[in-house]
């Protein structure tokens, strides 16, 4: 499907932007999206879903639970690094 922006919110003059959704995760919160170009996939957490995130078009949607509330990602060499719960 397609978004339109409200016509009073786009300037004059330009189109609205046509946005399609690619996965429905139905996170809580979801926060920090990292795209990891060598994957072509994005990562991104469920603060309160507990949850760590990747979708990418060759492989789809994957979810993986988490023991701890993740408020964020960052890659770390070949792998992550997150800010979790204490």
């Amino acid at each position: 499907g397609s978004i339109r922006m409200a016509d009073r919110a786009r300037p004059a003059g330009t189109a609205s932007p046509k946005v399609d959704l690619v996965v429905n995760s139905r996170d809580t919160v979801g926060e920090s999206p990292l795209w990891c170009a060598d994957e072509q996939a994005l990562y991104w957490v469920d603060i309160v879903g507990r949850a760590l995130n990747r979708w990418s078009a060759a492989e789809g949607f994957r979810r993986l639970a988490t023991a701890k509330a993740v408020g964020c990602i960052a890659r770390w060499g070949t792998g992550f690094v997150a800010a979790t719960e204490t």
